[in-house]
């Protein structure tokens, strides 16, 4: 069997090809993408490709530049798309809280017009919510958050889903005394 020769590429060259795209793209962009983690990222999706280290392929100048650029827009993606769920996790945080306390407020008014009494005065259903949310001045985005908002009281605790109706509109909820 005879042994394989490989060129191997200068490996100045290859971190200047890398430190080059990532100086231009870093400054086209207000991302805090570490470096090495980038050049990682390069490396390992160069060989999956191209099924050869970076170093070893003579073709190096031409396919190296175009996947780090194509690593680095992955790259900034995931950070954009990490940033706007934070950024709504935080919206239907807030928007949670101020449901809650229209639902509160709801549920008081109501059992003191129909003389409810526990456990009916903590019951509601979906439609109603529906009907609280028309009247509520938050902005219009948020509407179409308000079954995702009851979810999420339901997911940390603060509200339970009883039975599920025939339609989403009659599912039937309870306030949990906290």
């Amino acid at each position: 069997m005879e042994d394989e020769e490989f060129m191997i590429i200068d490996y100045d060259i290859y971190y200047q090809i890398l430190f080059d795209c990532f100086t231009v793209l870093d400054e086209m962009t207000d991302d805090e993408i570490d470096f090495e983690e980038w050049r990682y990222q390069v490396d390992v999706q160069y060989r999956e490709i191209y099924e050869e280290f970076p170093v070893l392929d003579e073709e190096i100048l031409d396919r190296l530049p175009e996947l780090a650029e194509d690593v680095y827009h992955q790259m900034h993606s995931i950070i954009i798309l990490d940033f706007e769920k934070v950024l709504k996790d935080e919206m239907i945080s807030e928007l949670s809280d101020r449901l809650l306390n229209s639902i509160d407020n709801y549920l008081e008014i109501r059992s003191q017009i129909f003389s409810l009494e526990y456990p009916h005065d903590q019951r509601f259903q979906r439609r109603e919510i529906w009907a609280l949310d028309e009247d509520h001045e938050w902005d219009e985005d948020d509407d179409e958050h308000v079954d995702e908002i009851l979810d999420s009281l339901v997911d940390k605790g603060f509200i339970r889903l009883l039975e599920h109706g025939g339609k989403a509109k009659y599912d039937t909820f309870q306030t949990v005394e906290v």
